[in-house]
């Protein structure tokens, strides 16, 4: 396989939807998706300026996306670190 058609079945495997298998690996994002929506009622009920609010509304539900992208890939062993081989 040449170098390029390993990195885009790579970069495939990465964008990919890998959902979870049982229970315990759901557990794991209703984990950080409960997490997340408690950390913004607790805001919403302290931030009053709506403008503010919805920023950091959108701030929290990124960084749920991203701790449950990080929570799929641990699952699944890929990492942004495959794509590149190690500088030598």
């Amino acid at each position: 396989m040449s170098k390029n058609n390993e990195f885009l079945q790579k970069l495939e495997n990465l964008f990919s939807y890998h959902p979870p298998k049982n229970d315990a690996e759901q557990g794991l994002h209703t984990v950080v998706n409960e997490a997340s929506i408690a950390y913004a009622k607790a805001l919403a009920g302290v931030i009053k300026n709506p403008a503010e609010l919805t920023t950091i509304l959108r701030k929290i539900q990124e960084a749920r996306n991203l701790a449950n992208f990080a929570v799929s890939c641990e699952r699944v062993g890929i990492s942004y670190r495959d794509l590149f081989p190690p500088n030598i």
